[in-house]
């Protein structure tokens, strides 16, 4: 039994690779949001009687989130966050789309409420852009994603979830240039 590890958040953001991750038996991950992942794992490491798992799980915690790549001197060479921008924003979008079909103008207007004080509007704005961006040009990997379990009320993996393969996010990204970020 081959077992996927992506989860619900990089199939959004189409950050999987076409054939690794769609090739296993069983995605164990593929409707939990990386935000309830690392919020899981927070709660055990505070909760875990063991301290060296606490260690070990604040450690995981600790570390930037990435596809494991690095130099030959051991240090993370690709930080997910620094390209895509921040999870809990992605997670965010993702959610309020998904479940309740917002417009772009929508979740631009409640992220800047969500996040006020934390990110700038501009940076919302542009994670907008990115989430769309990816979300819809990755649609042909979520379509041949292998099976999981569904835990939440949302999914993006057919048939809960239909969107043509070659669907554009043009008029997505017309309104979203066309959003204000007064900071």
């Amino acid at each position: 039994l081959n077992l996927c590890t992506g989860d619900l958040s990089e199939a959004a953001l189409g950050w999987c690779t076409f054939g690794g991750d769609q090739m296993g038996n069983y995605a164990i991950n593929a409707y939990l949001y990386k935000t309830a992942i690392r919020g899981i794992i927070h709660r055990l490491s505070t909760t875990a009687e063991d301290k060296e798992i606490s260690f070990l799980l604040s450690d995981i915690l600790d570390t930037p989130i990435s596809p494991e790549l690095t130099s030959e001197e051991g240090e993370i060479s690709q930080k997910t966050e620094e390209i895509l921008g921040a999870y809990e924003v992605h997670d965010f979008y993702l959610y309020y789309f998904a479940r309740y079909g917002f417009s772009p103008e929508k979740l631009f207007a409640y992220a800047k409420i969500a996040f006020l004080g934390k990110y700038k509007p501009s940076q919302l704005k542009n994670w907008l852009r990115i989430f769309f961006t990816r979300f819809f040009a990755s649609q042909f990997k979520r379509t041949c994603s292998p099976e999981g379990a569904k835990i939440w009320d949302i999914s993006v993996y057919p048939p809960d979830f239909m969107m043509p393969s070659e669907v554009d996010a043009g008029l997505f990204l017309k309104s979203i240039e066309a959003l204000t970020t007064e900071e």
